[in-house]
C-alpha cells in the first residue's frame, strides 16, 4: 500500500457470534483480527441479530461505511427462532446481490455448531437445539453450493470449531453451548489470519 491509498475496509455484519457475547474489549474474533490488520475492520454485530435483521440494516450499517469488503453471518438466531430456511437463504442471497451491485466483495460466514446439552441450561429446554443443528450443518452446505454458483467467498466457522473441539474440550471453546469464549473467537480469527 503506497502513503496515498486508503486502508482496506471491513465491514463485519452479524448476531452475537460477531458482537462477541459476554467478552472483554478486544477479545471478540473481529477485533483479534484488527489488531493484526493494517485494515480498518468495523464490528456492527448485535446481540439476537437475524438474516432479515442483517438486511434491514445493510444501508445504516455497511453501505453508509463505504467499504471495499463486507464479512456476513447471520442463521443460528433464525432456526432457534423457527425462521424457514428459505427465508434464512433467500436473505444471505439479497446481501451478496447487493453487494455485487455496489461492487463490494462479500464473504460469507459459516455460523458455529451449538452444544445442545449445555445450551438448554442456559437458554431454555424448550428449543430443541438439536434441530438447530441439523439446520445449521444443512446451511453450510447450502452456502458452498451457493459460493459456487455466485463466486462468494466462504469463510468456514462451523469446520474451524469442529476441528478444533478434536482436541480442545468443549467447555474451553463455548461459554454457554452457543456462544464461543476468549479461546472460540481466538480460533474463529485464525481462518482469517491464514
Amino acid at each position: 500500500m503506497n502513503k496515498h491509498s486508503k486502508p482496506m475496509k471491513i465491514v463485519c455484519l452479524g448476531d452475537s457470534l460477531t458482537k462477541g457475547y459476554k467478552l472483554k474489549k478486544g477479545e471478540d474474533w473481529v477485533s483479534i483480527v484488527a489488531a493484526q490488520h493494517t485494515s480498518e475492520w468495523i464490528n456492527h454485530g448485535i446481540l439476537g441479530d437475524t438474516s432479515t435483521g442483517l438486511v434491514a440494516r445493510l444501508e445504516k450499517d455497511f453501505f453508509s461505511h463505504h467499504p471495499n469488503q463486507g464479512i456476513f453471518m447471520a442463521g443460528t438466531n433464525d432456526f432457534i427462532y423457527g425462521v424457514p430456511a428459505s427465508v434464512v437463504k433467500s436473505n444471505m442471497a439479497c446481501i451478496v446481490h447487493h453487494c455485487r451491485h455496489h461492487k463490494i466483495k462479500a464473504r460469507l460466514g459459516v455460523p458455529i455448531l451449538i452444544q445442545p446439552e449445555e445450551a438448554a441450561k442456559h437458554w431454555g429446554a424448550s428449543i430443541n437445539f438439536q434441530e438447530v443443528n441439523r439446520q445449521l450443518m444443512a446451511f453450510r452446505l447450502w452456502l458452498y453450493q451457493f459460493q459456487e454458483q455466485f463466486s462468494c467467498e466462504i469463510i468456514d466457522f462451523q469446520e474451524a470449531f469442529l476441528l478444533a473441539s478434536k482436541s480442545i474440550h468443549p467447555d474451553q471453546l463455548y461459554s454457554d453451548g452457543l456462544h464461543p469464549t476468549k479461546l472460540g473467537n481466538q480460533i474463529m480469527s485464525e481462518i482469517l489470519l491464514l
